[in-house]
């Protein structure tokens, strides 16, 4: 302690008092090991068997610890977003004084037992006295070492019983008797189990979080569009518009996901809208609401990308699926608009426009009966095709229509499908964050077992007798 103006041969460079040693692991805690610590020696000696706890306790805030062994204080500090670090030793209900001092320009605390140290930061160094923070017991043997180091960085004190915090902040080997570092050892080798089995729990929660992430993720694997979708629910015959140019040679027309697709979501679920207002009109005459069906709905995307990307206004369908009847628009809006009311308007008038289109949704004049429907969406043209079947089955090359179910269904589905792959950048992002901290996880329980092996090995070597320091 000889840095210090007022140590100059007026304080003894070791005290002896009397302390209890850490009953947690606070050395594994510590202050932050990249800064430079200043080796202070023995601030006093500490003999086992004190009564009084010492918390020890850090403020992420102000980057300090402080020390109490008020527990209504530790409470009050823990409330204010301090951390509790653990028991740092054992104090006494009686003996010498440990004087606690506040300087309020550095917000930093000092404790000590020599009053000469106290005198001088309180007459000449701005720092207030607050009295005595504990006692210790100055008879009780063995006494224990208790190390006080400094941080010229943050102008911090750090008080710590473990040779093992006290060589990873300073890089010195703390001073001791043989007997002292038997009994530090002991200590030290609970300490260093406690932080192993604590850096293997950090592991494995971090690797818990990994995992899940990753399965969830994994549940993301389909591409966001119709495709992705139809995969998702197993619409094998439906993929084939998509999949397979030998029995559909417009696939080249379909740009998966493209906004001015019939496979984006948002115009899926557009078209499915738009089924949802075909069953409404079609309950205005009593006829059954229509369900949906994943071919029908592949059936129709491609029929108007086709439509869209060529530039062509004609009716369209993948060859060997064709549909009962069909219905296609361009330019609306709303199709129905054209198909229902106008076409409506027309047969009611007699005034010899198109009927056949309103005659498919109402199933009037030997159109229908229809069950099942399918309909494509692009916003750019507004361009609709919307496929009408009498049952599940296509009869020229009886292929299975996959699911058919209610509309409302559906688009429930594919709205839940698109939100949870919206998701998947969320979650690589949180992934890529959990592997970061695995990665310091699996570090800490490496650093944890070297150090837990090191202290075994010391105290290996002061069970021999060989009195050498950590």
């Amino acid at each position: 302690m000889a840095r210090r103006r007022w140590a100059a041969g007026a304080v003894a460079a070791v005290l002896t008092v009397a302390l209890g040693l850490a009953a947690t692991p606070v050395g594994a805690l510590g202050a932050d090991p990249g800064y430079s610590w200043n080796a202070e020696d023995i601030a006093w000696q500490s003999a086992q068997g004190g009564k009084v706890l010492v918390h020890r306790l850090y403020s992420p805030a102000l980057g300090v610890h402080h020390y109490t062994a008020d527990y209504y204080e530790m409470e009050s500090l823990t409330d204010a977003g301090w951390t509790h670090e653990g028991i740092a030793f054992y104090a006494s209900a009686s003996g010498t004084p440990v004087y606690r001092l506040y300087n309020p320009q550095t917000q930093r605390h000092l404790w000590t037992l020599n009053e000469e140290e106290r005198d001088y930061l309180v007459r000449s160094a701005g720092w207030n006295d607050e009295q005595v923070g504990w006692h210790i017991d100055e008879t009780t043997q063995p006494a224990m070492p208790m190390y006080r180091v400094y941080n010229p960085d943050t102008l911090e004190h750090l008080w710590t019983a473990s040779p093992v915090e006290y060589k990873r902040l300073t890089g010195r080997t703390a001073s001791a008797t043989l007997e002292q570092r038997r009994v530090q050892a002991q200590q030290a080798v609970v300490d260093a189990r406690e932080t192993v089995g604590a850096a293997d729990r950090q592991a494995a929660a971090v690797q818990r979080k990994v995992d899940g992430l990753e399965a969830e993720l994994n549940g993301l694997r389909y591409s966001n569009d119709l495709k992705g979708y139809l995969e998702s629910v197993g619409a094998t015959t439906a993929l084939k518009a998509f999949t397979d140019p030998g029995f559909n040679p417009d696939v080249q027309y379909t740009h998966l996901g493209a906004w001015d697709d019939a496979t984006n979501l948002d115009n899926v679920i557009r078209a499915l809208e738009l089924i949802q207002e075909c069953n409404r009109l079609r309950a205005l005459t009593g006829v059954r609401a229509l369900k949906v069906s994943d071919t029908l709905m592949a059936e129709t995307a491609s029929s108007t990308n086709w439509s869209h990307r060529t530039g062509t206004i004609a009716h369209r369908w993948v060859s060997g699926w064709v549909p009962n009847a069909q219905n296609a628009a361009w330019g609306y809006a709303n199709p129905y608009d054209g198909w229902y009311w106008e076409e409506k308007n027309n047969y009611e008038t007699g005034n010899g426009g198109q009927v056949g289109h309103y005659f498919a949704i109402a199933e009037l004049n030997d159109f229908g009966p229809y069950w099942v429907t399918g309909l494509g969406w692009v916003p750019d043209g507004k361009v609709a095709f919307q496929d009408f079947y009498w049952d599940d089955m296509i009869s020229s090359n009886y292929d299975s229509l996959d699911r058919t179910i209610p509309v409302e269904q559906y688009l429930d589905e594919v709205r839940a499908f698109k939100a949870r792959n919206e998701q998947a950048g969320a979650i690589q992002a949180q992934l890529d964050q959990a592997r970061r901290e695995l990665a310091d996880a699996q570090a800490a329980q490496r650093k944890a077992n070297d150090e837990r092996n090191a202290v075994l090995t010391w105290q290996a070597k002061l069970e021999k007798g060989e009195n050498v320091g950590f």
